[in-house]
């Protein structure tokens, strides 16, 4: 990862654990859980400060994922790092008014954003962590609200290390999928980082929705002047009712975020790239079109036939649409 460790390493620490606790919120558990098991086999080669450092921003992601606003305001925040402190439960607005300095006003103020809060105040609200990079890690959490704030004498360390290391535990789908659910300023350090990813499309080329999957069927389908049902039975050969049961089953998935996991029961991988084909999508669309239902191409068969027909127009739509649905009918794919 030479440009991208380059890239790494011009943004802030603050900046670099925000996008990795992002792309790990983002993403869904079970991208989370094959990075933990990833992390266990390189304990021996990672610097233990980037291990614990990566392991707060899962464990920070994980919170995150089932309550995206816990930690939303000042009060929250700052109670939260007190309790890590001090490990006690039953804290008081007060106890993080006097660890900061301020009588009852000047906290109501600092609350409702009309105040910020010191470099010094942050360090003095963290100050109590023994854990050096627990420490820093709660400092960026804090910083994070305060963009302007000067990070003064923080070059690379952990933070940097541990999106880094992230970003070469994550599968290549996995991080094209964080690539396609971020948005501004997350979305263009991971495209620096990265370098080109699949680029979400103009609307006009994927319906209103071209974030959601089947909503982008339909649109598709409709384009071509192709019923879902006549899609289902005839195309992939499932029936109405099991294509609606796997819709309501993903998009139940899709409305939490995928917290648990991408759904089985689900159109398989063969059955996205036979509707790529039959729907006309060119190869930058038909990337993101898998992407869209968690998949990506493959090395062998039938990746290799319709990546170079994609690629170069050898041999026709049709035959290559006759090629998958015999694959998928006689259970070879």
């Amino acid at each position: 990862m030479g440009d991208e460790t380059k890239w790494i390493n011009r943004i802030s620490p603050v900046e670099a654990q925000q996008l990795t606790v992002r792309i790990l919120t983002v993403l869904p558990e079970s991208a989370a859980r094959d990075v933990l098991n990833g992390l266990s086999g390189r304990a021996d080669s990672v610097l233990p400060d980037v291990v614990r450092q990566l392991e707060l921003c899962l464990g920070l992601s994980s919170e995150l994922r089932s309550d995206p606003a816990r930690y939303d305001s000042l009060e929250a925040l700052s109670m939260a790092a007190l309790r890590r402190q001090t490990n006690r439960e039953a804290l008081k607005k007060q106890e993080y008014g006097a660890v900061l300095g301020v009588n009852r006003m000047q906290r109501s103020r600092l609350e409702k954003g009309t105040a910020v809060l010191s470099l010094e105040q942050v360090r003095n609200l963290c100050g109590g962590f023994r854990d050096p990079v627990q420490r820093q890690f709660w400092e960026n959490l804090f910083l994070e609200r305060y963009p302007d704030m000067a990070d003064r004498g923080r070059e690379a360390g952990p933070a940097q290390a541990a999106l880094e290391l992230l970003l070469e535990l994550l599968e290549e789908d996995s991080r094209r999928m964080a690539a396609n659910l971020l948005d501004g300023r997350e979305r263009e350090i991971l495209s620096r980082i990265m370098g080109p990813t699949v680029e979400k499309p103009d609307p006009q080329a994927f319906g209103g929705e071209p974030d959601r999957l089947y909503p982008v069927l339909a649109w598709l389908s409709a384009r071509q002047g192709m019923l879902i049902a006549d899609v289902a039975a005839e195309e992939i050969g499932i029936s109405s009712n099991t294509w609606y049961a796997w819709k309501k089953v993903w998009e139940e998935a899709e409305r939490s975020g995928f917290q648990k996991g991408i759904p089985k029961n689900r159109l398989k991988r063969v059955h996205m790239i036979l509707l790529g084909i039959l729907f006309g999508l060119d190869y930058p669309q038909s990337v993101y079109f898998l992407a869209l239902s968690g998949y990506r191409y493959v090395s062998g068969e039938p990746d290799d036939a319709v990546l170079g027909y994609l690629r170069s127009s050898v041999g026709s739509r049709e035959e290559l649409a006759r090629y998958l649905k015999e694959g998928i009918h006689t259970g070879k794919w």
